[in-house]
């Protein structure tokens, strides 16, 4: 259970650092550049690393899971790299404009959804509880999984504040 969760921090960032030796000055020198890269870093310790150690009791997940979602999250996080230090290099008044604000708001919005629900989800049941428990309140009242609707809107948000095609790409995939 925690190693599946942990797996998918550690494939993201050991790609992020190989094609940081592979980078471009221009890009790992932008401001803009590393606070994307610092963003999606930030997704991945808190959905991974974060919420491995937070999980109570997490059930054993099969290998062939556990190698696919690594791998999945391997290959985004290369694609993200790949281009946000070696391709785009963003222009210094890009952190003005409305892509940008409207796509960090809306990641960070996206993020307090999925952290507030995983915490909800989380404390459903005490120690010793078994059965199936039905969340209420926040965005349950409205929706069945806010956890994975607030990881979608942070994504589309990334991607409005990055707008390159991986980003797209990833957010509606």
């Amino acid at each position: 259970g925690r190693l599946d969760w942990y797996g998918h921090g550690l494939s993201i960032v050991s790609v992020i650092l190989v094609y940081w030796k592979y980078s471009k000055d221009q890009c790992t020198n932008n401001p803009v550049n590393m606070w994307l890269i610092l963003l999606y870093i930030l997704h991945y310790v808190n959905r991974s690393i974060l919420f491995g150690l937070k999980i109570q009791n997490p059930k054993p997940i099969p290998i062939a899971i556990f190698t696919m979602t690594s791998s999945f999250c391997a290959i985004n996080g290369w694609l993200q790299a790949n281009w946000l230090l070696r391709f785009q290099e963003y222009d210094a008044d890009w952190i003005y404009s409305v892509q940008f604000v409207a796509g960090n708001i809306l990641f960070f919005l996206g993020m307090y959804i999925n952290q507030k629900s995983d915490k909800m989800l989380i404390n459903l049941r005490k120690p010793g509880d078994s059965g199936y428990k039905i969340p209420q309140g926040f965005l349950f009242e409205y929706i069945s999984a806010p956890n994975f609707a607030g990881e979608i809107i942070e994504w589309i948000g990334f991607g409005l504040a990055s707008s390159t095609a991986p980003a797209y790409f990833f957010a509606f995939s």
